[in-house]
This record gives structure tokens, C-alpha cells and sequence, in this order.
């Protein structure tokens, strides 16, 4: 069943940092609607209902991506990154390439331990240097488009050093 809630729809398009594009893009409402809407030439009271279910549907995504997820991101990606706002911020690029029926409502702790262990593997297979950055592919089953996505990780703060022993100390660390 369909439900619109003008406080969502007031949040997503007044308080978050969504651009209107990307809401065009993902609702598939015109920009023109949406800047009406937030200019105030129209009223979020006297809109189109299918338009405000698609906003509120897509606001509800957007918040249980954002809050939700975090504590598995941070869990599970967190040690990989400088700060948890990196580990965040990576997560939201690789969560908004992902196809709507790859993503759950909750990417649970397998999801995103999967993820970690495809950071570790390409720096555990590439030549790293501190200040390098890493990338990773999704590939084109998972993605949107369809087409295998690369996804920035983040720049190396920290790589292992070798010790006197000949043994590394130390651990590979994304900003």
C-alpha cells in the first residue's frame, strides 16, 4: 500500500544533503517538480499523491540506509579506515551503485564483511605505498548500470612496515 508523509518528504528536500537531481534520478519525479516544490511555487500539501509515495518511499530508503547500516559499516569496515565518517562515506558510494534488488533494507554484517574482505584482498594483491588509493569493482551483477562499477576506497594513511626481524608490523589503513 502506498503512503505519503509530508514530514519525510519535507526532510528529504529541505534538511538532507540530496541533491534534486539525484532524487529526479531515483524517483524519477522532474527537477522542475522538485525545484517548484522546495522554491515554494507549489505545495507539498497539493502534490501529486504518486509523486509524494515516491518521495516518502524513497526518503524511508534513504534513512534506513543511512542509520541502520552504520553500525555494520563501522563494525565491519571501521578497522580498514582512519575514521568511522571515511568508513561511512565509502559505504554510501558502493550501497548507491548497487541494484535495488542486491540491497536490503539492513545490509547485515555478512553484507558488508563481504565488502572488507574485497578491500583486503586487492591491496593484499597489489603494491601499496602510503598515499596510494585503492579501488574496488563491483561487478556487473550487482551494479545499476549493469556494467562492472570501480569504487574509490580511499587513500593509504598507513601501510606495514617491515621490522628488524623481517616480519611486517603494522596494518594497511584507508582514509
Amino acid at each position: 500500500m502506498l503512503k505519503a508523509d509530508e514530514h519525510e518528504i519535507r526532510k528529504l528536500l529541505f534538511e538532507s544533503n540530496v541533491s534534486r537531481y539525484k532524487i529526479s534520478k531515483e524517483t524519477g519525479i522532474p527537477q522542475n517538480t522538485l525545484s517548484d516544490l522546495v522554491n515554494g511555487k507549489s505545495d507539498i500539501i497539493k502534490m501529486r499523491f504518486d509523486n509524494a509515495a515516491k518521495l516518502t518511499e524513497y526518503a524511508k530508503k534513504l534513512k534506513g540506509a543511512s542509520e541502520m547500516d552504520n553500525h555494520f559499516v563501522i563494525r565491519e569496515l571501521g578497522s580498514l579506515f582512519e575514521t568511522a565518517e571515511a568508513a561511512v562515506e565509502f559505504a554510501q558510494a558502493y550501497w548507491d551503485e548497487l541494484k535495488e534488488d542486491r540491497r536490503t533494507s539492513k545490509m547485515d554484517t555478512y553484507g558488508w564483511e563481504s565488502v572488507a574482505d574485497d578491500i583486503i584482498e586487492t591491496i593484499g594483491q597489489g603494491v601499496y605505498e602510503e598515499g596510494d588509493f585503492v579501488s574496488i569493482e563491483i561487478g556487473s551483477h550487482w551494479t545499476k548500470s549493469g556494467n562492472p562499477e570501480l569504487i574509490h576506497v580511499g587513500e593509504l594513511a598507513s601501510v606495514p612496515e617491515l621490522n628488524e626481524d623481517g616480519d611486517f608490523e603494522g596494518e594497511y589503513i584507508l582514509k
